[in-house]
């Protein structure tokens, strides 16, 4: 075994120095280790789910702090252990243990829900309750995409809880929690609901977002825009609404989730005209349950200035039509929108109105027909329906693609200008437009963790540590299935992770000889392609390890046993007699057995490591909690002391046997 780190120049004493007071004698009423007073022994129950971090003591009262082995003062606080939990499956249990009384506590989860199965406990205290009928609020949220083209404005977040049980559970188990996303814009804010169920635990929120969101297409440079998202939970009860409204019941408020850009149309528009308006259409192909929005625009012309539009439309086969929204200030809009019929009329204004929410005043929509150029003045936002609702014509409809067809018309009035003094009148015109609707196909690829971040203990025990992993697929049809077991995946250095050839699960063997901040994961399913990134964080050589005292003397007037003695003797005695030998006078045994010495002082050694992760792409370092923080991994590492001649060492307690110098050592379990 490889030495991973030390403590040099232990030196024990045979005599203690003059200046130290006289230790006091053991209490008869505490638990005694050879004739010390025993400490409390703090520890999780799990090694590997929490960590004790590097502390002092601390005094809370006035005055001097008192002597650490003294009486114990009114005010005193003994000790301050600060840890640091790991997030996993199972909650973390801190054990504390005093001779040969014991208490254990669970480290409340952040939010708990009760079950709905169990009868509720009025009287029942806090930890009662988490422990008896509480589960915690295994949550996590991955968005599908992070960039929002506008011919695509709905935004999905997949929602997935940990399994309870499995597939019986789930069944016999009603809905326990309700999740509500949140996407603000400035001052607005849009809500998505949805309630994980089923065997995958999963559901997908998802949200139209507003085509006044998106910036003007103009040539100028402008700052992406983005949408922030937010997720809470409640407690899902039997009154709700059939609109998937949440109940009163918060579990968990408000989480940052992050924020997705808004971006532009992936495929650009093509033009359904009508004399002087277009209806813009997305090149992009649509699928079943995808909404979109439709640009509707006129010409700008300097010769004439159109002030009213009376727009009337119809869908049929798998659309309907849900809204109609201003696109420009400049313009007011009242509309009558049914699932399949619409009439709409804007009317141009004198003093634009002014919202600070919406796109730029001077919109813009370059739909690529060139000068003198369009403006945009309302959306429309559109609706495809189930698969199959479409008209199925040829081979296009026996391959599973459908058609859906839009007639509108436009009646475009113009009012007079300086170049024109007379007023044009109103022309219609009727245009028949039909979108193509594709089969439903995979959307995206997602691997999910309940935890991003790998600590890396198993260079320190050689034990594996490993972290749960699922691959979920959305389909542009909003369906979420499970596919790990269909799925492939590799990691891209296997020097920092490892993942299972089943896609269940990430893990670090000891093996390893770097952290990262961006370790990646590569998951396939078919064609499609999916990653995961997650944080390593390896333990940084040297180890740090802390004796309180490095200096061993031995202790006037307190003799021991000596156990190396008398073991000596016992050997020379049955050597000497052998096999049906007599039995040596026993006139002086009791004198020879018992040989005694001086005892040595003792000291506590602890073993500290910090953690780091390192981007490999701009070599930034980061670390697990901070720079300054050492984590405590005394019960995961194997320590020992280079000569036990000069002094022993168990658990964590050395203990001085003779005069010279050794050291501590911590052993690598790999090398």
């Amino acid at each position: 075994m490889g030495v991973i780190g030390s403590y040099y120049t232990r030196y024990v004493s045979p005599c203690p120095p003059s200046s130290w007071p006289p230790l006091p004698r053991p209490s008869p009423t505490l638990p005694t280790i050879e004739g010390t007073v025993l400490g409390v022994e703090v520890h999780f129950e799990n090694k590997d789910s929490g960590f004790f971090l590097k502390h002092t003591a601390r005094w809370s009262g006035s005055g001097p702090p008192p002597e650490p082995m003294g009486t114990a003062l009114p005010g005193a606080l003994l000790s301050l252990d600060r840890f640091t939990v790991l997030q996993g499956s199972a909650p973390a249990s801190v054990r504390a243990t005093y001779g040969p009384f014991s208490t254990k506590q669970t480290v409340p989860a952040r939010y708990a829900v009760p079950d709905p199965l169990e009868p509720p406990r009025r009287n029942a205290s806090l930890m009662e309750l988490q422990d008896a009928t509480a589960h915690r609020l295994d949550v996590s949220a991955h968005l599908v995409f992070r960039e929002l083209p506008r011919d695509a404005p709905v935004l999905r977040v997949l929602f997935h809880t940990g399994g309870e049980g499995g597939a019986r559970r789930a069944a016999t188990r009603p809905r326990r929690v309700c999740i509500t996303l949140h996407a603000s814009y400035g001052s607005r804010t849009l809500t998505a609901t949805c309630g994980p169920e089923g065997e995958e635990g999963a559901c997908l929120a998802e949200l139209t977002v507003p085509a006044a969101w998106w910036p003007a297409d103009g040539k100028g440079k402008r700052p992406p825009r983005t949408v922030r998202l937010a997720y809470s939970a409640a407690e899902a009860g039997s009154g709700e609404t059939a609109e998937g409204a949440c109940g009163r019941v918060s579990v968990q408020p408000a989480w940052p989730l992050g924020s997705v850009t808004l971006a532009g149309a992936r495929a650009g528009y093509r033009e359904a005209r009508a004399g002087d308006a277009a209806l813009l259409l997305p090149r992009a192909p649509l699928y079943p349950h995808s909404r979109l929005h439709l640009p509707f625009v006129v010409r700008r012309d300097t010769s004439h200035t159109i002030s009213h539009v009376v727009i009337r439309m119809k869908v049929k086969s798998g659309l309907r039509l849900v809204s109609v929204t201003a696109a420009n200030s400049r313009w007011a809009v009242t509309a009558e929108v049914k699932p399949r019929a619409a009439t709409v009329t804007a009317t141009r204004l004198e003093q634009p109105l002014r919202d600070d929410d919406s796109s730029d005043t001077e919109s813009e929509e370059s739909s690529g027909v060139g000068e003198p150029g369009w403006e945009e003045i309302l959306t429309w936002l559109v609706e495809v329906g189930a698969e199959g609702e479409g008209d199925g014509e040829g081979s296009e409809g026996e391959s599973g693609r459908g058609t859906a067809r839009i007639s509108w018309s436009a009646k475009v009035s113009s009012a007079p200008t300086t170049t024109s003094t007379t007023e044009e009148p109103p022309h219609e015109h009727r245009v028949n437009t039909r979108l193509d609707i594709e089969k439903d196909d995979i959307q995206a690829v997602l691997p999910i963790s309940k935890n991003w971040e790998v600590l890396n203990t198993a260079v320190l025990t050689g034990r594996q540590v490993s972290q749960a992993m699922k691959v979920l697929i959305v389909s542009q049809a909003g369906q979420v299935a499970d596919v790990t077991l269909q799925s492939s995946c590799h990691s891209e250095d296997e020097s920092v992770l490892k993942v299972s050839s089943s896609c269940s699960s990430v893990y670090v063997d000891g093996s390893e000889i770097r952290g990262s901040s961006n370790a990646s994961v590569i998951v396939k399913y078919g064609t499609y392609t999916g990653l995961a990134r997650f944080t390593v964080w390896m333990p940084e050589y040297p180890l740090e390890i802390d004796v309180d005292d490095n200096r061993l003397s031995q202790i006037k007037g307190w003799k021991v046993p000596d156990d190396a003695n008398t073991k000596d003797r016992a050997k020379r005695s049955l050597s000497a007699r052998g096999w049906g030998g007599a039995r040596p006078d026993n006139t002086n045994s009791l004198s020879e057995q018992r040989s005694c010495r001086l005892r040595y002082q003792q000291s506590n050694v602890e073993v500290y490591a910090r953690f780091l992760a390192k981007d490999h792409d701009s070599g930034r370092v980061s670390y697990f909690v901070s720079r300054r923080t050492w984590l405590k991994v005394t019960e995961l590492v194997l320590t020992r002391v280079s000569d036990p001649r000069i002094a022993s060492l168990r658990g964590r307690v050395l203990q001085g046997r003779s005069t010279g110098r050794t050291e501590v050592q911590v052993l690598s379990p790999i090398t």
